[in-house]
């Protein structure tokens, strides 16, 4: 007997209003998308009570995040890498230009930039929930005036084109094992749907694989740029392991994202550039707990700093993309 699975906002204290986005996007592909094939990464939508916020969507019970079924092998592999590239080119081609400006069954669509986007320039609310090790890295972007003019660009190299999931990370990326040596995909967690930029979810796709490997570094009481190759050296992947994954993404989603190749490059190029911005929401995660600045924190910011600095040279040596499959 099929199972169920059940979202609920739990209480006044958590707004329902992203709960309400995601059921009124699965309410739309069950109306407006019956048998199109991009259908298939998403869980089967069953009902949603308006009146209560209860969503009620199929239950994958076989399924894992990705990230545990990269920990369930011996090395990363390569399909579900180019699936999940292969299913976001897929959704962003078949939404591209269908905007809530155009489409009346979108009006409640999202348009906003990502919040995390302005996060060295915070609002009073958001720092009224800062963490001390949060303050930390805020006075450490702050403090770096090149640093702020790059995260400035990138608001304004932001590409609404079409709905994107907001959220891409392994833990809303579901694998179903279907035979012994193929898996399905699944996305979840629609929450943060809206009217975006595809740069982001890439971004998401790019930045997971990078936190996954910076997860298997060895913790020490403080680092430097002085020790940052010696400190991603000591990753349970070589980076080589890594960049063969990433470079198994951006094939995937070349073929059939449907994008000429000076768009293809653009997209690749802004993707490179938010990867920066997720890792650096990433670090501020990691300070959630209390508690001094986490070593892990201060290597995600260097990384992205980094990254910033020469997106050009970050796609070649750290991503493994080279200049010649940009485009």
């Amino acid at each position: 007997m099929p199972g169920f699975l059940v979202k609920q906002s739990n209480g006044p204290s958590e707004s329902p209003t992203t709960l309400r986005n995601e059921a009124a996007f699965y309410l739309f592909c069950h109306e407006h998308l019956t048998g199109a094939s991009v259908l298939n990464i998403l869980p089967r939508f069953v009902r949603f009570d308006e009146d209560r916020s209860v969503l009620v969507l199929e239950l994958l019970s076989e399924a894992m995040p990705l990230w545990q079924h990269y920990l369930a092998q011996t090395d990363i592999p390569r399909r579900p890498t180019v699936d999940l590239g292969r299913a976001l080119g897929s959704w962003h081609a078949a939404f591209r230009l269908r905007s809530p400006l155009s489409d009346n069954s979108l009006k409640w669509l999202p348009t906003h930039l990502p919040q995390i986007l302005r996060i060295h320039r915070p609002s009073i609310d958001w720092l009224a929930d800062i963490s001390a090790g949060g303050y930390e890295i805020l006075r450490i972007l702050q403090s770096r005036r090149r640093l702020m003019r790059q995260l400035d660009k990138l608001s304004s190299a932001w590409t609404p084109n079409t709905i994107i999931h907001g959220d891409i990370r392994a833990d809303n990326i579901l694998v179903i094992p279907s035979q012994p040596e193929s898996v399905q995909l699944r996305l979840v967690d629609w929450e943060l749907v809206q009217y975006g930029d595809p740069a982001w979810d890439l971004a998401g796709a790019f930045q997971d694989l990078l936190l996954f490997w910076i997860s298997t570094i060895p913790d020490l009481p403080e680092t430097s740029n002085s020790d940052l190759e010696l400190r991603t050296a000591q990753a349970h992947y070589p980076l080589a392991v890594i960049q063969a994954a990433l470079r198994a993404v951006w094939h995937g989603y070349r073929e059939t994202a449907d994008l000429r190749s000076a768009s293809m490059h653009f997209v690749l190029s802004r993707a490179i550039q938010f990867s920066s911005i997720r890792l650096i929401q990433a670090a501020l995660e990691a300070t959630q707990g209390g508690g001094p600045l986490p070593s892990k924190a201060v290597l995600l910011l260097q990384i992205a700093s980094n990254i910033l600095d020469d997106p050009a040279t970050a796609q070649v040596r750290l991503f493994g993309i080279p200049q010649s499959v940009a485009a």
